[in-house]
């Protein structure tokens, strides 16, 4: 039997990831250092780490059974005599504070660290020096939480008109606002259809990219969408599984304990942790086989991508191969081809009256 590593239950895997976690964590490390500077150094170090694991325990739910001792060790970073000082001196140190103090205090944290953490926002603000502008959205997420509110970022419209043009960068942008929107896939949001399409489209195209990190985190978001689709959701999780398998390395990551290779894929496992306890299934049936939702997918990307290639007349011909597509899907494709047909036409518009107008002056 094939293991798809993003079932609910899998208890073995869970634990892996937990326990190798633990590993990374170095507790007794940070407990040593009597630098001030060494401190700061060693804790900036480990940052993304430690953000991207409580973010992990603080929505996979029910907990494991191991997550209190990582989480004991991560407050004993937290609790070091030297943190809040070096959280004081650095805007990276205290937006990472301000993430762990947000995602522990329904555990442990104490007080005068939440205070504390309120205060570096007051004090630093939102913005994250040399961080993408999401880490700005995610900073206010954080500090809605942490004073017990929701904040949900406004989803621009450019990312259902332009999503087949965007960098690996761009659409991590969009996969961290949608975190912030259904609090790590936790929770359902309203999504428009157009988005969805363009979900759909960036999930299959990381898979033909062999993007397995980039795909579990568009999966993570789709799903909680209120428009995903149940046949979607599953095939998109057989092509993950598919691609973990083809990778013996990240394969072994995510199944062995103490595995060398943790260290390299530990997002794809704390990933698909998450994945496995998001308690939210795909909203609709469309009532189609996997067969012809994977043939759906493939004809729709297939078009999207030759918009990209700026060749409208393929564009065009790959429009009327839509055979397997939906009503709804087909819309999204047709107003795509519209608007990309309207732009050519008003650059060369411009054009034309470019050349017209050097042509008179000359």
């Amino acid at each position: 039997m094939k293991l798809t590593y993003l079932s609910q239950g899998a208890d073995h895997l869970d634990h892996v990831a937990v326990s190798n976690s633990s590993a990374l964590i170095r507790t007794d490390d940070f407990a040593r250092i009597e630098g001030f500077q060494t401190h700061c150094a060693e804790l900036q170090k480990d940052l993304k780490f430690l953000s991207e694991a409580l973010i992990c325990l603080h929505f996979s739910r029910p907990a494991h059974p191991l997550a209190t001792v990582l989480i004991n060790d991560i407050r004993a970073i937290i609790l070091h005599k030297f943190t809040l000082r070096a959280a004081r001196q650095n805007p990276l140190l205290a937006t990472w504070l301000l993430n762990a103090v947000a995602l522990l205090q329904d555990h442990c944290v104490v007080t005068i660290e939440r205070r504390f953490a309120i205060e570096l926002v007051e004090h630093f603000g939102f913005d994250t020096v040399d961080a993408p502008s999401y880490r700005t959205e995610e900073n206010k997420y954080l500090f809605f939480k942490l004073q017990g509110k929701r904040y949900a970022p406004q989803i621009d419209m450019v990312y259902e008109r332009n999503f087949y043009n965007f960098t690996r960068d761009q659409v991590y942008s969009l996969t961290h606002l949608l975190f912030y929107v259904s609090d790590y896939g936790t929770t359902r949001f309203s999504c428009s259809s157009a988005l969805s399409c363009a979900l759909e489209h960036l999930t299959y195209d990381a898979y033909l990219n062999c993007d397995v990190d980039l795909m579990l985190e568009l999966m993570l978001v789709y799903r909680s969408s209120d428009r995903s689709e149940k046949e979607t959701v599953q095939l998109f999780e057989s092509l993950a599984s598919k691609l973990i398998r083809k990778s013996p390395n990240l394969h072994h990551a995510l199944t062995v304990m103490d595995s060398e290779y943790y260290p390299k894929f530990y997002h794809q496992s704390l990933l698909a942790m998450m994945y496995r306890h998001s308690n939210i299934d795909g909203n609709g049936e469309s009532n189609r086989s996997l067969q012809v939702t994977y043939r759906a997918l493939r004809e729709a990307h297939t078009f999207n991508i030759s918009l990209r290639s700026g060749n409208y007349v393929k564009a065009a011909r790959n429009f009327t191969r839509l055979d397997n597509v939906d009503a709804a899907h087909l819309k999204f494709c047709r107003g795509n081809l519209d608007r990309y047909l309207a732009l050519q036409r008003y650059e060369f518009r411009d054009l034309t009256r470019d050349v017209r107008e050097n042509v008179l002056s000359g």
